[in-house]
């Protein structure tokens, strides 16, 4: 997952700063074909011109938001945002895509279209015609989109789990907002959550990926609270390990903790540190604050182990995984 920042353009760049997207037949054909044209071709009929305000990934943000509403408006009646494109625009944790997924409501075979892409980027309008009930349907962003108990079905449907889990992790944890401090209550609420998605996966018409989507419903949690923590804890069970306590409690000095991942009857620990706590804030304060925290679980577990983004993309994790399960797990059963 990235941690680019989210656009909030409630602070800093205004969305209306940082261009300007216009149809053909809004803008004078002899300023496109001028010498040195500052307008941008960013799909058929639609236009782009930047006033040179805010940074690249908030010019293509606004750039692909654009897109969105143009191939909407394009794609007839009915048509809403579909797949990791309708995660977005629920604000949810989906890496950086170009791609557009359309649900059309029709019955036509699913096809791609190629749009004129800003910079090098070239964008796929990706169709489908799959039938849902009414209810599946609402607005965000003034955007046509997926229900969010829809949408999680779907993806936990469609993509693989490391794609998937995480971004309904993230979409449950928005449903519930749960608390550490009322742990029982929240599981209660989780449970009806998930009674509920099974129900709408049970009536779902296309059953390609319901035994998949079935298996994550059950692996989704509410408590990894980035989606670091829900690759590390994909990680774990793939890597043959016992299951982890999430936010496991430990009070030390007056004070309470939460590990992201703890084996109490090993005495491990699973941290991960996606650095985003950092931002922001005094850093030796929080370095100091962290070093407390960590001297306090030790106390309790000794062996700790920190997990970054690089050890995901670059498949340490998976080494990692298997070197404390042979010193601290097989060693035990054995």
């Amino acid at each position: 997952m990235s941690n680019k920042p989210k656009a909030d353009w409630s602070k800093g760049v205004n969305v209306q700063e940082i261009g300007v997207a216009l149809p053909f037949s809004k803008i004078d054909w002899r300023e496109l074909r001028a010498p040195g044209s500052p307008w941008i071709r960013i799909a058929r009929g639609l236009w782009f011109k930047s006033r040179n305000v805010g940074k690249p990934w908030q010019i293509r943000e606004y750039i692909h938001w654009e897109r969105v509403k143009h191939v909407l408006n394009i794609s007839g009646e009915g048509s809403i945002l579909d797949g990791l494109t309708a995660a977005l625009a629920w604000g949810l944790p989906v890496e950086p895509t170009t791609n557009i997924e359309i649900l059309t409501g029709i019955h036509t075979s699913r096809r791609t279209s190629i749009y004129s892409g800003y910079g090098t980027e070239d964008v796929k309008v990706v169709r489908s015609s799959r039938t849902l009930p009414r209810e599946a349907f609402t607005t965000v962003k003034g955007l046509r989109v997926l229900a969010l108990e829809y949408l999680c079905v779907e993806l936990l449907a469609r993509f693989p789990a490391r794609v998937s889990i995480p971004i309904v992790d993230a979409a449950v944890r928005r449903m519930i907002d749960p608390q550490l401090v009322y742990r029982q209550v929240c599981e209660r609420e989780f449970a009806t959550v998930r009674e509920r998605l099974f129900g709408i996966l049970a009536r779902r018409k296309d059953r390609r990926g319901c035994r998949r989507a079935a298996w994550a419903l059950n692996f989704v949690s509410i408590w990894a609270e980035s989606p670091g923590e829900s690759l590390l804890r994909l990680a774990v069970f793939n890597a043959g390990l016992p299951t982890p306590v999430e936010q496991l409690e430990i009070v030390a000095n007056g004070r309470r903790y939460y590990a992201d991942l703890g084996f109490p009857a090993y005495g491990v620990i699973f941290e991960f540190d996606g650095r985003i706590k950092y931002a922001g804030s005094n850093t030796a304060d929080v370095v100091y604050r962290e070093k407390l925290r960590e001297d306090a679980i030790r106390e309790f577990y000794p062996h700790v182990r920190r997990f970054v983004w690089g050890d995901f993309t670059g498949g340490a994790v998976k080494s990692r995984l298997e070197e404390v399960k042979h010193r601290f797990f097989d060693a035990r059963a054995g």
